[in-house]
């Protein structure tokens, strides 16, 4: 969930809508009406706005057409009511073509280690080899309790839950077109096992600042 302030003090909640299919393309959304006050973002409002950079490479903040993983955010609503936007989340269609393209397995050398004197294999010992194939899939953001974000003159402040809060400020400041200097994030308590949610944050920022 991520709320954003208004100027009028109202606060505006939002949700993310997510892929429910491994891989495959979007071709058509069907929205439910929306009342005044409501609206939908997705990748076509974004334009060349919609990628978050992590080091040398790039992620889509949402599904440019193609979904890459089940879970991969295609579009955000916003709204005065919470319950209303779960409800309309709910009602949205989507129209998928399901990828019928195999997954290559990697072709990356095996990690090999070894203790001990090991010495020569005796006759008549086999090896076991297995093979697997994976995928990405998304970590939801039901552990992250809350992202806000609101203006305070010019300045953009970020309220979320991270341990890398300069890659929150530099994703908000790039994917609203804002300069560094203009984007303030208030790192809250965080806590996340084996740390997959370095990432999620900078992404949840970015949807509700926009």
């Amino acid at each position: 969930m991520a709320e954003k302030e208004k100027t009028d003090s109202q606060v505006l909640y939002g949700v993310i809508v997510r892929a429910t299919i491994e891989r495959g393309s979007i071709l058509a959304t069907t929205l439910p009406p929306l009342k005044e006050g409501y609206y939908s973002l997705d990748a076509k409002d974004l334009g060349n706005n919609n990628f978050i950079s992590i080091g040398t490479n790039q992620i889509p903040l949402f599904a440019p057409g193609e979904v890459s993983y089940k879970g991969e955010p295609i579009l955000a609503l916003f709204g005065l009511d919470k319950e209303t936007l779960i409800i309309k989340a709910g009602e949205i269609e989507f129209d998928f073509q399901l990828s019928q393209e195999d997954i290559t397995p990697s072709n990356i050398e095996p990690f090999k280690f070894g203790w001990g004197d090991i010495g020569p294999l005796e006759e008549g010992e086999s090896i076991v080899e297995r093979s697997y194939t994976d995928s990405p899939a998304a970590t939801t953001e039901d552990t992250l309790f809350k992202v806000s974000t609101w203006l305070d003159g010019e300045i953009l402040k970020v309220e979320v839950p991270t341990q890398w809060p300069f890659h929150v400020r530099d994703t908000v400041a790039s994917v609203c077109n804002r300069t560094q200097k203009s984007v303030i994030v208030y790192p809250q308590e965080h806590f996340s096992p084996k740390d997959e949610k370095l990432v999620l944050p900078s992404v949840l920022a970015a949807i509700a600042a926009l």
